[in-house]
């Protein structure tokens, strides 16, 4: 009796993950069908990590697109051999104005024309190199700034901070050494979105909602966000430290100028926001804090649309343009 009882639990066992997995395969299948983009949603498809440099760069030469599930947008995105997203011919050696940043400062769903580092270079009639690259945060910008300050002496350095991902629970400076301190994404998650359509486009509309990101940030599958109170160190003081940081390497510069990204309305964090840009200009850091307006962001995908990559890049010549540091813009 008991062996007839065993053999059919195990039979209704597989019997149950044989209809799982029939219901995932169809689920796939039919997601595969109905987007057939959907390898361009996600930077996954140039994104990698560099060993020597420690930090995230892009394949260099790569060619693709990138898409948005809502219509949104469909960008061309071309990498030169450096893996950045600049015109072919960029040189870090030859630029006047560098820009640091997350996907925001790489110009996501925008041309690369549109960026706001490019705009604001080609209003100046100035060479420019971009080295914003998306899932990065300041440990990212930290080591790059380092590697390249030899470039800056009498340049100017831009370095964009997006307060719903780049305000996070940093260790002191000196413990980053030759890599990112904060962990990538997990590598379950990670190998999903490069290789199932349906985990992809799920996760794409899903984000859209902080309470998805909050709990996919506490169950490790993306690096845990420091605009909430949960790290060790303050975030803000810590976000601070590390740019302080950055300044003194980059002190033989012309101009250090942060570009503080607001948090989207629907994400929160408004007051800690202003608690942090209040706390930048304390510290005596050249500031831009733009206010969100209506069209800023692309309504669905959350980034910043082209209007509002011009209208920053704007803010950042009339600072340029400026007789010096103290003045804010907004």
């Amino acid at each position: 009796m008991r062996v007839d009882i065993n053999r059919g639990f195990f039979v209704n066992f597989f019997l149950l993950l044989g209809t799982l997995a029939v219901l995932c395969a169809i689920t796939e299948i039919t997601s595969r069908l109905a987007f057939p983009e959907w390898r361009y949603i996600w930077s996954q498809g140039f994104l990698q990590h560099d060993r020597v440099l420690g930090t995230y760069v892009g394949k260099a030469g790569y060619r693709s697109r990138l898409y948005s599930i809502y219509g949104e947008f469909d960008v061309p995105v071309a990498l030169n051999h450096g893996g950045f997203r600049n015109p072919e011919g960029a040189s870090p050696e030859k630029a006047g104005i560098y820009c640091f940043g997350d996907s925001f400062g790489f110009g996501w769903g925008v041309k690369a024309n549109e960026v706001m580092c490019a705009v604001s270079a080609i209003r100046m009639k100035i060479p420019y190199f971009n080295f914003s690259m998306p899932a990065t945060d300041l440990t990212d910008y930290f080591l790059l700034i380092r590697k390249n300050v030899n470039f800056f002496p009498g340049r100017n350095v831009v370095v964009m901070v997006t307060y719903e991902n780049d305000v996070l629970s940093y260790p002191e400076p000196t413990a980053v050494k030759t890599g990112r301190l904060q962990p990538a994404a997990n590598r379950v998650y990670k190998w999903l979105i490069e290789n199932s359509a349906f985990w992809s486009l799920a996760s794409s509309v899903l984000q859209r909602s902080a309470s998805f990101v909050s709990l996919v940030r506490k169950l490790g599958f993306l690096a845990p966000s420091g605009a909430s109170t949960g790290g060790e160190r303050d975030p803000i003081a810590a976000s601070i430290e590390m740019l302080d940081t950055m300044r003194q390497m980059a002190a033989k510069a012309s101009r250090f100028i942060i570009i503080v990204v607001p948090p989207r309305p629907r994400m929160g964090f408004s007051e800690n926001f202003a608690t942090f840009v209040q706390r930048l200009k304390t510290r005596g850091f050249e500031t831009i804090s733009p206010q969100a307006r209506d069209g800023d962001y692309f309504p669905k995908d959350g980034h910043w649309t082209a209007p509002a990559h011009a209208r920053v890049a704007k803010m950042l010549n009339e600072k340029l343009n400026a007789a010096g540091p103290g003045k804010e813009s907004r």
